[in-house]
């Protein structure tokens, strides 16, 4: 609110003139009082418009700034503060009229009415996401692998390769040691010729702390076939496992909430053997394989 007290030349009237701005910021109240003696309307019309301009002046650059609200999980909220309690809630109204509240847990500091960057309008750079800074974490996935298989032929005696796309699903278990870190125990099915069951270790790296962030992650283990051994008039074939190991790149993206979506693509190799007895001739060989896989996952993590 803006108070002109004015008074009048021609004899000892005081005229008031009360102007309300009802869009001015808390902080930019003006109060003056200014007193005229023998100065004629022109002139007092004059200072009226001086002031009005100083004032609107005043107003549109107090638009202009903003609050800041920087929180632990790397989220920043830009917008006009609308309520703030002391050890208890913060809530910062940002462009459009969305309303969030922040604990104070989740707080690291406040920057008030600042101007925001030039190549920034004042809206949520990152939308806030709920994400453990450490402890227990889970992912679950399914996806293919695409590939070359190796068949023995028994009739030829050697092998040949098909192209077929394999299944897989995996969960790991694990512990998120810090917002970047991840590191945990999995096991895995994969169905390419014959099912093969794995128990791998994984270690992942999430490169930001920010709501959607890629990663890169490498599995090592051993695999253990779960198809039976074989055995019939012409001889027996004895199944075996192998090692186990693969790597590549993904991307997460958390969750308002708790949790998160995953998907990622890389390498996988896999070995097995077979060891065949021919009975008739009082033979028997081994022959091993190795398959070569692109793997694509998607999941839900936790």
């Amino acid at each position: 609110m803006v108070t002109l007290k004015m008074a009048s030349a021609c004899n000892d009237r005081e005229y008031v003139v009360v102007i309300s701005f009802k869009d001015l910021k808390k902080d930019t109240f003006i109060s003056l009082n200014v007193a005229f003696k023998k100065i004629n309307m022109v002139k007092k019309t004059g200072f009226v418009l001086m002031v009005l301009m100083a004032v609107i002046t005043r107003s549109s650059a107090q638009s202009d700034l903003q609050d800041v609200v920087y929180l632990k999980d790397g989220s920043i909220l830009r917008g006009n503060i609308v309520a703030q309690f002391l050890d208890s809630l913060v809530k910062i109204e940002i462009s459009g009229g969305s309303v969030f509240a922040v604990k104070m847990e989740q707080l690291q500091y406040i920057e008030y009415k600042v101007k925001p960057p030039k190549s920034e309008v004042p809206v949520t750079v990152d939308t806030p996401f709920e994400r453990k800074e450490h402890g227990y974490f889970n992912i679950t996935d399914i996806g293919v692998l695409p590939g070359t298989n190796y068949t023995y032929d028994y009739y030829y005696g050697s092998n040949y390769a098909t192209t077929s796309i394999g299944f897989t699903i995996q969960t790991i278990h694990g512990y998120r040691f810090n917002p970047h870190f991840l590191a945990g125990a999995g096991l895995a099915i994969d169905i390419i010729q014959y099912p093969m069951g794995q128990l791998f270790a994984d270690g992942r790296w999430e490169i930001l702390n920010r709501k959607a962030t890629p990663f890169v992650f490498i599995d090592a283990g051993y695999g253990i076939p779960l198809n039976k051994d074989q055995d019939d008039a012409n001889g027996q074939v004895y199944y075996s496992g192998g090692f186990t190991a693969g790597g590549g790149v993904g991307m997460r993206v958390n969750f308002h909430n708790e949790g998160a979506f995953v998907m990622e693509v890389g390498y996988k190799m896999e070995k097995r053997s077979e060891h065949i007895v021919y009975e008739i001739w009082g033979t028997d060989q081994t022959n091993s394989y190795t398959y070569n896989r692109l793997a694509i996952r998607f999941g839900l993590a936790f």
